[in-house]
């Protein structure tokens, strides 16, 4: 039985990738009200007399991930912008967040490079660099980081996420112009992008690699972290000093003998990202407070 992985899901139909060529498919009828199928399985499929498939089963998953919905995936890509919009170091540890949660390589990428000066750049970007992640400074207007964002996702399934405006679609056509994907302007009433992108779909880039790119958002909700220590092991650096606090269950806020407050007052963690900590725990423990009222 031919196997093909699900590219895209269009009205209840599925277009599934076998080698070069598509097939669409539609889900055997055990699925409804089962398993779910998303992008990005790998299935199992029968063909039909007019060339069409139907899905049979559903292969094991490397992951899910959940926000947005894609199986099988080995990389996320943050996208900023310097500018047009201004993409806060709030907004930013919100969106690493997500991607620390999820387990996956992660990939910083600061957008509109050409809006910015080098000291603006390394202002903003640079501490990420520091704290470990890899960043990568681009310009769809400018053709700048278009090798090191091919080099990045020639293989396997990358997704990319960021706030709208920040020119996620724009990257991609640079990387391959044959896509030619709807962009968007940069509102300049509400000061951030229009969402241009519309559903979650598997975009070839070469022949083993494919980027995800998702409708652009500017919150996200942390229901998915379960507490204070749920929050502090998605602080990589926070998660670090941590271990050496006096208690197990340390919220790293007022309790004595706290290494985190140690580090932040010798400088060892930036002050500003253990103040997003901060906001971010009061954020979740009054959604767990509503929850359970």
């Amino acid at each position: 039985m031919p196997e093909g992985r699900v590219v895209r899901a269009v009205g209840g139909f599925y277009d599934l990738k076998n080698g070069g060529k598509e097939v669409r498919a539609r889900a055997r009828g055990k699925f409804r009200g089962q398993e779910t199928i998303y992008v990005g399985d790998w299935v199992e499929y029968s063909l039909t007399p007019d060339g069409g498939g139907v899905i049979e089963k559903i292969l094991p998953r490397k992951n899910l991930l959940k926000r947005p919905y894609v199986a099988n995936v080995n990389r996320i890509l943050l996208i900023f912008a310097f500018k047009d919009p201004v993409c806060p170091r709030l907004l930013i540890d919100r969106f690493l967040l997500l991607a620390e949660d999820s387990g996956l390589e992660t990939v910083l990428v600061f957008n509109k490079a050409d809006l910015a000066g080098e000291g603006e750049q390394e202002e903003l970007a640079g501490p990420y660099r520091d704290l470990g992640y890899r960043v990568i400074y681009t310009s769809a207007l400018m053709q700048q980081g278009k090798e090191d964002l091919l080099e990045t996702v020639a293989e396997d399934v990358t997704v990319l996420a960021g706030p709208s405006g920040v020119g996620k679609s724009s990257l991609i056509n640079m990387i391959n112009p044959a896509f030619r994907l709807k962009t968007g302007e940069v509102s300049e009433k509400i000061g951030r992008g229009r969402h241009t992108t519309r559903r979650v779909e598997l975009l070839p880039i070469t022949g083993k690699g494919f980027i995800v790119d998702t409708p652009g958002f500017s919150r996200l909700d942390l229901d998915f972290i379960d507490g204070a220590r749920g929050l502090s092991r998605l602080f990589p650096d926070i998660a670090g000093k941590a271990a050496n606090c006096r208690f197990t269950g340390c919220r790293h806020v007022k309790e004595p003998g706290c290494a985190v407050r140690e580090a932040v007052e010798k400088e060892a963690v930036y002050p500003w990202r253990y103040e997003h900590y901060l906001i971010f725990l009061e954020e979740i423990e009054q959604l767990a407070a509503e929850k359970y009222r």
